[in-house]
């Protein structure tokens, strides 16, 4: 029971770095868009 809301709490800590990561690669793709329109 232990090791399952351990691999859960690392899946979850996974997921959001991806999250994160995913957010800023928007932001920026977003920015150069903004910047290449203008």
């Amino acid at each position: 029971m232990k090791c399952a809301i351990w691999q859960h709490k690392n899946l979850v800590r996974q997921s959001n770095q991806l999250f994160q990561s995913g957010l800023i690669f928007i932001v920026e793709y977003l920015n150069l868009s903004l910047w290449i329109n203008f």
